[in-house]
C-alpha cells in the first residue's frame, strides 16, 4: 500500500497542477477543482491505486469492473491542507514565509527603487531584518551569521538584486529571491526560486504580483543565467514566444485558485 505523499508525486507527473483529491478505501483520486469536467486531457483526474502504484483513469477502471470503488469515500479536500497535515514545518517556518513572501514583494512594489538601493548598501539591512524577526517571534535562529546575502546587477535599464537566502527547509520557502526594477518604466517586480516537495524536490520559477497574486510557473532549472534570462524575458515581454508560461496563479484574499 502507497501512501497519500507517494501517490500525490506520481499524479503530479500527470498533471502539477492538481489542486484537491478524494481518497477512497483502494485508490486516491485527483484533480483539478474548479477545472471543466472532462473525460481526457490533463483536466481530467488521475486515479492511482493504493496497491500497487498504478496511474490509472476512469474508464479503464470502470472496463475492468471496479466502478462499485467510487461509492466508498473516506476523505476528500485540498491537497495542500492535507500535505501541511502530514509535513511538519520547521520552527522557523512562519518567519522565513513571511519574510520571503510577504515582506521583500510588498517592499519591492511599495518602494521601488528606494527599496533597491537600500537593500545593497554595505551594512545588507535585508539580513539584520530577516535576523531581528526570528529575535522578535522568540524563534531560536538556526543560521549563520550573515544568511541572507544580496548579489546586484544592472543590465541596461534593469536593476536586478539576487537575494540568497539559507536552504529552505520545506516547500514553499525559497532558495533565492529576485527583486527587479526598471529604471525607464518606473515598474519592479519579484520572483522567486521555491523549494518543491512532490517530485523529486524539483524547484520552482514563481513570484507575487503587485495585487498580491501568487503566480507559478513550473519547474526550473538551479542555473542561473538560464534563470535570470527566463525572468527578465517575464519582466519586460510577458508575451514573448520564448517566455515562460504561466502554470497557476492564486489569490489568497480570494482563496482563488486560477490554472492554465
Amino acid at each position: 500500500m502507497i501512501g497519500f505523499a507517494e501517490a500525490l508525486g506520481k499524479a503530479l507527473q500527470v498533471n502539477t497542477t492538481y489542486d484537491s483529491y478524494k481518497e477512497y478505501e483502494n485508490m486516491y483520486l485527483f484533480y483539478i477543482k474548479d477545472a471543466p469536467k472532462t473525460i481526457g486531457g490533463d483536466d481530467a483526474p488521475a486515479i492511482v491505486l493504493k496497491s500497487s502504484g498504478e496511474v490509472t483513469s476512469h474508464p479503464k477502471l470502470f472496463n475492468e469492473g471496479y466502478g462499485d470503488w467510487f461509492a466508498n469515500i473516506l476523505r476528500e479536500g485540498s491537497i495542500m491542507d492535507r500535505m501541511a497535515e502530514i509535513r511538519p514545518v520547521s520552527p522557523t517556518h512562519p518567519v522565513r514565509y513571511y519574510f520571503e513572501h510577504k515582506f521583500i514583494p510588498n517592499e519591492i512594489y511599495k518602494s521601488g527603487i528606494r527599496f533597491m538601493n537600500v537593500i545593497v548598501e554595505e551594512d545588507n539591512i535585508l539580513n539584520k531584518i530577516f535576523h531581528d524577526m526570528l529575535k522578535e517571534e522568540g524563534v531560536e535562529d538556526p543560521y549563520p551569521e550573515v544568511a541572507v546575502k544580496v548579489i546586484p546587477y544592472k543590465i541596461e535599464s534593469v536593476l536586478l538584486a539576487i537575494i540568497e537566502l539559507p536552504k529552505p527547509e520545506e516547500e514553499p520557502l525559497c532558495y533565492e529571491v529576485y527583486a527587479l526594477f526598471d529604471l525607464d518604466r518606473r515598474e519592479g517586480a519579484y520572483y522567486c526560486l521555491e523549494k518543491g516537495g512532490y517530485v523529486d524536490d524539483q524547484p520552482f520559477l514563481c513570484g507575487w504580483s503587485k495585487e498580491g497574486t501568487h503566480l507559478n510557473y513550473g519547474n526550473c532549472t538551479f542555473d542561473k543565467d538560464e534563470l535570470i534570462g527566463d525572468i527578465l524575458r517575464l519582466f519586460l515581454n510577458p508575451e514573448g514566444e520564448d517566455t515562460r508560461k504561466l502554470n497557476a496563479a492564486y489569490t489568497p484574499k480570494k482563496d482563488q485558485l486560477e490554472v492554465d
